[in-house]
């Protein structure tokens, strides 16, 4: 062995000893192509994990804005089954705002009595207009 046949001053020091070998094999540490190399697969294997989950994180917030969507759609459909006089002219074709339920009175018929909030951080419109399904202004929604 290298080292062995070498006088050391640090013999009695175990790391020190093994420092020295390694440094007599002719390594120091890694070269720059392979640290680069190591970085690029770790960057790529990265990149095939990362892309699928994020795509699915933009697929539930759709998901949770839809169901959203259809939350507000249920509150007015419940508030016309409770509201048939109301309902019936508004089918008919009467322009009346008085016929047109409020806010209040569509937040009561949802959970917490809450507007739910899009996942997005869109906006819900069409909440109080009957016949037309409540939309989000959120980009894709």
């Amino acid at each position: 062995m290298i080292y062995e046949t070498m006088k050391n001053p640090c013999a009695s020091n175990c790391f020190c000893r093994l420092r020295h070998v390694f440094v007599l094999r002719g390594r120091g540490g890694y070269s720059l192509i392979e640290l680069m190399i190591t970085v690029a697969a770790t960057a790529i294997l990265f990149a095939a994990i990362a892309v699928p989950a994020l795509n699915v994180l933009r697929d539930s917030k759709l998901s949770g804005c839809n169901n959203n969507k259809e939350v507000i759609e249920a509150a007015k459909t419940s508030w016309c089954a409770d509201n048939p006089a109301k309902y019936q002219l508004i089918k008919e074709g009467s322009t009346d705002p008085s016929l047109t339920p409020t806010i209040d009175e569509i937040l009561s018929y949802l959970p917490g009595q809450a507007l739910p909030i899009c996942p997005s951080h869109g906006t819900y419109s069409n909440i109080t207009t009957i016949g037309t399904r409540p939309t989000c202004d959120a980009t894709g929604h």
